[in-house]
């Protein structure tokens, strides 16, 4: 099946053309696919922070109303020594979320929540340090009425706390700001995905239908020239039968000259015959 110079340039730049469209349309997938991991990282992570601040909080609240409700100095010591187990979740989901790909103020926040957190963590730390202590000897001369110091630092546990919860609802913000700007370059990303899948779809139909017509094309041609060639020969084979039977001279020339007039289209033939 042979292509004109034409043909062969224009299925050239079709084909480069659904090549183009093929690669956009693996690039938009890895894109998609890459934006759609990075939300569910930080969306998981995320909860995973929230839900550990607040079960830290609550397992420490619980913890010190034991303790307080204890008499047995060896078990209250060791529920006041026990950490939390969910301050390893957040040490874990703020561990997650340092290598992802967020924007330099979600980064800032980040690391203002931790050191917010951490500020908590050590206030909380003093605390037990001086509940383990024991309540400070008061000399009875003494009518001072300023707080204890374990009750003091525990306020200021409660008020480290306040602090990294403020501190979490900023870093929160931050990050569900690049959530639904992400989620907005998803769907994007998934239209671009469909308009170069459409566009793939029409190259590959424009390019079947060309193949196609061009077969037909050519198919009608060979066709054609079977037939061209079936009618010539049965003409020759007529004109030599003619002849092969002696029939009379008028006759076999009337059927060379039919011959030549269908092999010319619009050509007369006639055949002068001269006696001497």
């Amino acid at each position: 099946m042979a292509f004109s110079r034409k043909q062969n340039v224009a299925l050239g730049a079709l084909v480069l053309a659904i090549g183009g469209a093929g690669w956009g349309i693996w690039s938009s997938i890895s894109a998609v696919r890459a934006q759609e991991d990075l939300v569910v990282s930080v969306a998981l992570a995320e909860g995973a922070l929230q839900h550990g601040v607040e079960e830290s909080r609550r397992e420490f609240l619980t913890e010190l109303a034991a303790a307080a409700a204890s008499d047995d100095t060896a078990e209250k010591t060791r529920i006041l020594k026990h950490e939390p187990k969910a301050d390893a979740e957040i040490q874990k989901a703020l561990a997650e979320l340092a290598p992802l790909g967020l924007p330099d103020a979600s980064r800032v926040s980040i690391s203002e929540y931790q050191q917010k957190w951490q500020t908590y963590l050590n206030q909380r730390s003093a605390a037990v340090e001086l509940l383990l202590a024991g309540p400070p000897e008061i000399p009875k001369h003494s009518k001072s009425k300023n707080q204890e110091p374990v009750e003091a630092q525990v306020d200021n546990g409660a008020a480290g706390f306040e602090s990294a919860s403020v501190a979490m609802q900023q870093m929160r913000s931050q990050l569900d700001a690049f959530l639904t700007a992400q989620a907005d370059q998803v769907r994007w990303a998934l239209w671009s995905l469909v308009g170069r899948f459409a566009l793939l779809v029409v190259g590959l139909s424009w390019l079947a239908f060309t193949l196609f017509r061009n077969f037909k094309l050519v198919r009608d041609q060979q066709l054609a020239q079977v037939a061209e060639e079936a009618r010539l020969e049965a003409d020759r084979s007529r004109v030599l039968e003619l002849t092969g039977k002696n029939e009379p001279l008028q006759t076999v020339l009337e059927a060379w000259c039919k011959m030549v007039q269908g092999q010319v289209p619009g050509a007369v033939a006639g055949v002068s015959i001269f006696h001497k």
